[in-house]
């Protein structure tokens, strides 16, 4: 199916009056995942059955015409060795202006044969990595060996694209990491130089059944961070999203 036209009158109208189409999607394309993090609110059952090709190309075909951004999530997405294909797939039948896959980092030599790919194909694709503390801390936490190290060599094959894609840091703060996280931030700044860093409230069963002063105090230290990215960002020590489309600017 040929690409719908993203008009920006009839969006605008549909995302803030008549809101009858999806404006952003997220496709939790598999369940499975490398890593066991003790934050994580995904049922790991394995018994269920994936979305073929074929049944994701239907959906995007019917998404609408007001689908500005398709996010590819899991359990680890590049657990599934069609990834490519399903971001494609999107990109070409439906009137997404970017694909964003949030991601462990843990599958360097995955992610490098998927950039050849979007390289090829023109695919506007982003990345963001997981990253929840400073070095080997991460790895033990997230189980997954040499984790850490792993992460860092995905992010240079992104980079070594010469900004053709974009990639930045997200930090999920929970409990565990929520005395550290400022100093994590600060290392992914200044030692990882991440263009861009965002932070996101852990969520489940788990951060439901909290108490009222630690949910009180998990908002202050998120607060807190929230403070000093934005601080980075309005002193250009951070990009934010890079501001060269109306959705990037909106995010900002």
């Amino acid at each position: 199916m040929k690409k719908r036209e993203w008009k920006i009158l009839p969006n605008i109208c549909n995302a803030l009056i008549t809101k009858q189409e999806p404006v952003s999607l997220t496709h939790f394309v598999t369940k499975k995942c490398n890593a066991r993090c003790p934050h994580c609110f995904i049922d790991f059952d394995n018994n269920y059955e994936e979305l073929n090709l074929e049944n994701i190309e239907k959906i995007a075909s019917s998404s609408g015409n007001c689908l500005a951004n398709v996010a590819l999530t899991g359990g680890e997405p590049f657990i599934r060795n069609d990834l490519f294909e399903i971001a494609n797939i999107w990109y070409k039948n439906s009137t997404t202006k970017s694909i964003f896959i949030p991601t462990n980092g843990s599958m360097p030599d995955r992610l490098e044969k998927f950039l050849i790919q979007a390289n090829k194909n023109n695919l506007p694709v982003s990345f963001c990595f997981s990253y929840d503390f400073i070095g080997e801390q991460h790895s033990e936490y997230r189980k997954i060996k040499d984790l850490h190290l792993k992460i860092l060599e995905s992010y240079k094959i992104i980079k070594s694209y010469n900004n053709r894609f974009d990639a930045n840091f997200q930090i999920t703060l929970s409990p565990s990491n929520k005395d550290s996280a400022i100093e994590t931030y600060k290392y992914i700044r200044d030692e990882i130089k991440s263009e861009n860093i965002t932070c996101v409230l852990y969520r489940g069963n788990e951060a439901n059944n909290l108490s009222i002063e630690e949910k009180q105090k998990l908002a202050e230290k998120y607060k807190e961070l929230e403070l000093l990215i934005n601080e980075d960002i309005k002193n250009k020590n951070l990009n934010g999203y890079n501001g060269k489309n109306l959705s990037s600017i909106i995010l900002n």
